[in-house]
């Protein structure tokens, strides 16, 4: 919910560090992208199928992306 303090505590942060994994199967390593910040207007709560309220807000990286990261994140193999 978008009134939740973990929520709340990600909007208010005056520092978002981006981590993602490129997918479950490849275990709990993750990769860090850098600092970012939420884009102004991207804040929205909906509701998932079975109704369960989600929330939804886009990224904005500080610094671009390393190509060689990148390529290896949105590639279908390792």
């Amino acid at each position: 919910r978008l009134e939740s303090d973990e929520i709340q505590n990600v909007i208010g942060s005056s520092r978002i560090l981006l981590f993602i994994k490129k997918e479950d199967g490849e275990g709990t390593d993750f990769y860090y992208l850098g600092d970012c910040s939420i884009m102004e207007g991207t804040i929205k709560q909906e509701k998932m199928s079975d109704g369960k309220p989600v929330v939804h807000f886009t990224f904005e990286l500080d610094q671009e992306v390393d190509k060689i990261i990148y390529k290896y994140l949105t590639s279908d193999s390792d």
